[in-house]
């Protein structure tokens, strides 16, 4: 029966574990240093233990540890328990500084354990057909791609503001917090950036970190995106589109499957694979950690996989904080 702590049980924590749970016979305890928090999900989930730090757990008697802390935490929290011998699946993004990167690569090396990065996207059916459909050359050489992504944050999050949004460096901004995700996903479509522009601004949230973006991304082969965020927009909005020399590709809203254009009757024809819901994506991700530990699996995004969505948002940064100009970011395997 596998036992898997996670530490910090906010709003995401929470979600992992409920998910958790709904796998047969995987059992989950909870670190949590809100004792407020800590008890309240303690009362609404059959955890088998609650600690107000995760250090007081004896990590190797787990089979997996969940880190939901503050993104800044994520790098160090991750070489403690990777130290341990203990497999990790981490919440996006890597950290909001690569400080420690190389030692946590060097831990799980050493340890021979399993380290995941959570980019849930990924864990998508409907992304996973579209990626699949993309690698078989479905609509040709890929032109350009884009994705939109927008809320008003002050309705759909819980005690807005954050604290954490209040910097950068503690994992604040719409790039790094939110758009994080369709970089992650374009990347795993297209490979490793080849330039970076960005724009951004604080429009509508009164917060010191941006709450709307634009990011421009060239990748190999001559693929051109465009990713826009905003976190001020009183309307919700999501797609991604897909555009190649044959058709398009794309997943629009709360659509149920990947639609491909089909010139000759300029009609949209849904794809084979039936979308999940936002928990069955949640769900997917934990099946697949269970899978990691029982050596069936690889990490759907490994360390040098995030490390290199952190290098790209890192380029975007700088760009957008200066006059907007193409950049070249700097990746580890450069």
């Amino acid at each position: 029966m596998p036992h898997i702590l996670i530490i910090g049980v906010g709003s995401i924590g929470r979600r992992h574990v409920e998910n958790f749970l709904k796998i047969d016979d995987v059992r989950c305890s909870i670190a949590e240093m809100d004792e407020t928090m800590r008890q309240r999900v303690a009362d609404q989930f059959p955890i088998e233990q609650a600690y107000g730090d995760f250090r007081e757990a004896d990590l190797p008697d787990f089979d997996g540890v969940v880190i939901c802390t503050p993104t800044n935490t994520h790098i160090r929290f991750a070489t403690e328990i990777v130290s341990a011998g203990t497999h990790v699946l981490c919440e996006k993004p890597l950290d909001t500084s690569l400080d420690g990167v190389d030692e946590l690569k060097c831990a799980r090396d050493a340890s021979g354990v399993s380290v995941g990065i959570a980019f849930v996207m990924r864990c998508d059916s409907i992304f996973q057909e579209m990626k699949a459909r993309l690698d078989t050359g479905d609509i040709g050489a890929v032109y350009m791609a884009h994705s939109v992504a927008t809320q008003y944050w002050p309705r759909v999050r819980q005690n807005f503001p954050p604290q954490y949004a209040m910097s950068r460096a503690t994992g604040g901004g719409a790039i790094q917090d939110h758009m994080v995700h369709h970089i992650n996903l374009f990347e795993w479509f297209f490979g490793q950036p080849v330039s970076v522009a960005a724009r951004h601004w604080q429009l509508g949230l009164g917060l010191p970190t941006e709450d709307t973006a634009a990011v421009t991304i060239e990748f190999p082969n001559n693929v051109v995106a465009q990713l826009e965020i905003s976190l001020c927009q009183q309307n919700p909005a999501w797609s991604v589109h897909v555009a190649g020399e044959s058709s398009t590709l794309r997943v629009v809203g709360n659509s149920n499957h990947v639609e491909r254009y089909d010139p000759d009757t300029d009609c949209w024809r849904p794809g084979k694979v039936k979308a999940a819901g936002r928990d069955d994506w949640f769900h997917n991700q934990a099946q697949r950690f269970i899978d990691m530990i029982n050596g069936e699996a690889e990490p759907h995004c490994t360390i040098e996989g995030a490390e290199q969505t952190m290098r790209t948002i890192m380029a975007a940064h700088e760009s957008a904080d200066g006059d907007g100009r193409r950049l070249t970011p700097v990746y580890a395997n450069s």
